[in-house]
């Protein structure tokens, strides 16, 4: 099957960015990506024969003061 996956983002403007993580298993491995932003945005992305898919986000840079990692799929 499909997974189509959207992400709402808001952060005040000017700090530090923050960042979205997934991490999804397809095709029978990993694959890992991220997409930061600064203020608010709305971000979607899909997949055909994922089979499962975490996500995390990071408030003060790329990798830092993360939060817990949720299973979204």
């Amino acid at each position: 099957g499909k997974v189509f996956t959207k992400w709402y983002g808001v952060d005040k403007v000017g700090g530090k960015k923050g960042w979205v993580w997934f991490e999804v298993y397809q095709g029978g491995h990993w694959k890992r990506f991220n997409k930061s932003w600064d203020g608010e945005v709305v971000g979607a992305w899909s997949g055909k024969g994922v089979k499962k898919v975490y996500t995390f986000t990071c408030w003060a840079g790329k990798f830092d003061n993360c939060g817990k990692k949720y299973r979204i799929y």
